[in-house]
């Protein structure tokens, strides 16, 4: 038990000797926050210039939005957009709400943050 404990020592001051070689510093508040973080809402306003290779998604979102799949005029109609974190779903229904064709389509249009 002692060789092992002897072992584990010596591997911590390795790794104690790399820290200090790349001058890396201690925070052990890191990335924990005593605060609440407020998610501010969205809008429904997007940059174009900045979107890069959405378009085949844009436009099957508009083919769902703009074409009665549904036996019903007034049947309300959810499409979702899942997928991980930063992937760009929010960017992607933006694009959709401002195309001419939604707008043109739409007596009313609103913007939800949910």
């Amino acid at each position: 038990m002692r060789s092992k404990i002897e072992d584990i020592t010596s591997r911590l001051q390795d790794i104690s000797a790399q820290k200090n070689d790349l001058h890396l510093a201690e925070d052990i508040a890191a990335g924990r926050s005593t605060t609440t973080r407020e998610i501010l809402p969205t809008t429904c306003l997007v940059d174009e210039s900045r979107v890069c290779g959405r378009e085949t998604d844009k436009t099957a979102i508009l083919d769902l939005l703009l074409h009665d799949h549904e036996p019903s005029a007034d049947a309300v109609r959810v499409i979702p957009i899942i997928g991980m974190g930063g992937v760009g779903k929010t960017t992607l229904a933006q694009l959709a709400y401002n195309d001419d064709k939604a707008k043109s389509h739409f007596d009313l249009r609103v913007w939800a943050c949910l």
